[in-house]
């Protein structure tokens, strides 16, 4: 239904599609539930989801078995996720003879097999890379110190090398400091963290 809205303005406007589609992270705050969810889960882990609710709802400190629950509903949140929305998307972009650039970080999901359902898996930058580099300019008030983790950069290049996807690339420098601030200087540290991440399609914002 969603991308029926898409398929009807191309059509009706004959405006062609572009190269690629690109979603731009998962950012669906507190979206944890979909209209097919208990006959999904049913299905899927062979009982009823609410007929464990009430260890969903009681506080940490009270739960003794939540953590098989727990899996279980995560588990089929990230399948529902994968089949329903990034495979579907990817389908449908192809049909348009256009592909998929994603940022999969933020999806209540597997998220290597989110990276590996479409055709350029995308990470992101979340601040300056310095490296104690000496004299590397930091605007005080602007820069943002770097929160960007190895391992969770090298999520997207894991699902392309996995499935012998050509490029993996990167939202590079859109939080290094304040807009329109950002020099050579400040990219250069953190384009060299995307390389060693297996990044090699650099985008400077996406």
């Amino acid at each position: 239904s969603y991308l029926a809205t898409f398929e009807t303005a191309f059509n009706s406007s004959r405006t062609p599609r572009p190269h690629t589609f690109f979603n731009d992270s998962y950012e669906v705050y507190g979206a944890d539930w979909t209209p097919s969810l208990l006959e999904e889960f049913n299905k899927r882990r062979g009982y009823s989801l609410e007929d464990v609710f009430d260890l969903f709802l009681m506080p940490d400190s009270l739960r003794t078995d939540q953590a098989k629950h727990l899996s279980d509903y995560r588990e089929t949140m990230g399948e529902l996720l994968l089949e329903n929305f990034t495979t579907q998307w990817t389908e449908w972009a192809h049909k348009g003879g256009a592909i998929t650039r994603n940022q999969a970080h933020g999806s209540p999901a597997n998220l290597i097999d989110l990276y590996a359902e479409v055709d350029i898996p995308e990470c992101e930058g979340f601040g300056l890379s310095d490296f104690k580099i000496k004299g590397l300019r930091t605007d005080p008030g602007f820069t943002k110190p770097n929160f960007s983790d190895i391992s969770m950069l090298k999520y997207a290049s894991s699902g392309a090398h996995i499935a012998g996807k050509k490029y993996t690339s990167s939202e590079t420098f859109t939080w290094l400091t304040e807009h329109f601030r950002t020099s050579f200087s400040q990219c250069k540290p953190d384009i060299d963290l995307m390389f060693v991440a297996g990044v090699n399609h650099v985008f400077f914002h996406g």
